[in-house]
């Protein structure tokens, strides 16, 4: 591998982190708007709350590309910071249900299961995990919504209506199927007019799969986020004023291309006492077969990969708050060593196992500002 950027390093906490908490609060504050039981303190109160949840369109990636989303950035976007690690499946479980990953209990993209000592991809890997709550421990906004006499509607694409993940997260609220960007705005109007779901959760994630394809500075991403602006813009401006609205992602991306992809198993010494390894390539997760000697192969791999990455054992991540409070039952979820990537970087093994995902280009997972930071837009009677 080529001599590797070292970019901007996102900050490792030394006391406990506020990331997620400003994302966590988006979904419970629309509630609150519409519920009339509720204070509606926040956001204030509206008839009917739309959220519009867009995948892998980060702050940073926003503003660079801010010339094919003029409406967007003209809507005064403030930046957020997203959960540890930064990564889907954390952060859409810290959107619908208002709880960070050390509560939810989805703290990475490929976990232990510490039942049955198997890995588990947060996205997918749903048949095997017995009861849905176990895994995701948390009641979603949706359920509480219900509880509360306020219907609510997710409109995402139909391949995700019966998913695990569907399941898990978006229980409590009544499923809209539309295929693309155009599609999914046009069922949101039409959910407002009917005025039957005071609560409206709408997912784009476009931007998020061409990313991974192309990367976020291709022209196809950028082609996505100029369609996202367009739909945005028609759709608040056909709003009636008591209708609040408001657009928030989960997660940023950075381009990451093959030729700085570091196999971290090309050294056999490095994978000495590694039983498995989880995480994401930018947000590794190291097992052990003893987790006794975590400060051993932390020192391992600072000596070699310290230059392009944090390098923590589970309990220098716990104690510096990187996670926020984890309960004791999502703890041995998480990997004995913490890498996070810091430099323009990605973690692979040289096998077959990651032949596939080396084709990506848009990368997460890790504790970067171009990560971590993902736009919160306000309008209607939300603004």
């Amino acid at each position: 591998m080529e001599s590797v950027w070292t970019g901007t390093i996102a900050p490792m906490l030394s006391t406990h982190s506020s990331l997620g908490l400003s994302l966590a609060e988006v979904l419970p504050t629309c509630l609150a708007s519409v519920n009339r039981a509720g204070r509606g303190d926040g956001y204030g109160r509206a008839r009917i709350a739309v959220v519009i949840v867009v995948d892998g369109l980060g702050y940073t990636n926003l503003k660079q590309r801010k010339g094919y989303a003029r409406f967007l950035w003209g809507s005064n976007p403030r930046r957020i910071e997203t959960v540890a690690p930064s990564t889907t499946g954390a952060a859409l479980t810290t959107i619908t249900t208002g709880t960070l990953p050390g509560v939810h209990g989805l703290i990475g993209y490929r976990i232990r299961d510490p039942r049955r000592n198997q890995l588990v991809t947060t996205l997918s890997e749903w048949e095997d995990i017995g009861e849905t709550r176990d895994w995701q421990r948390s009641e979603t906004v949706f359920e509480q919504a219900r509880s509360a006499g306020v219907p609510s509607a997710v409109i995402g694409r139909k391949a995700h209506a019966q998913s695990g993940l569907t399941r898990a997260i978006l229980t409590g609220a009544d499923y809209v199927s539309a295929e693309s960007i155009t599609d999914r705005f046009a069922a949101a109007s039409e959910l407002v007019r009917l005025g039957q779901h005071p609560l409206v959760y709408l997912y784009v994630d476009e931007l998020d799969r061409v990313a991974h394809a192309s990367g976020w500075s291709s022209t196809a991403w950028q082609e996505r986020l100029e369609l996202l602006d367009i739909s945005v813009r028609g759709f608040i401006a056909a709003l009636p004023v008591d209708v609040g609205a408001v657009m928030v992602a989960d997660h940023g991306i950075v381009d990451v291309p093959e030729r700085r992809h570091i196999l971290y198993d090309e050294d056999p010494e490095m994978m000495r006492g590694v039983s498995q390894v989880g995480g994401e390539p930018r947000f590794r997760y190291l097992y052990l077969e003893n987790p006794a000697n975590a400060q051993c192969v932390v020192d391992r791999w600072r000596e070699v990969f310290g230059r392009w990455a944090t390098i923590l054992t589970r309990d220098e991540a716990l104690e510096k708050g990187i996670f926020g409070p984890v309960d004791d039952c999502v703890v041995a979820r998480l990997g004995d060593v913490i890498i996070a990537a810091t430099a323009e970087c990605a973690f692979y093994s040289s096998g077959l196992a990651d032949k596939a995902s080396r084709r990506m280009t848009g990368q997460h997972g890790s504790l970067t500002p171009e990560e971590l930071g993902v736009p919160l837009i306000r309008w209607g009677a939300f603004a």
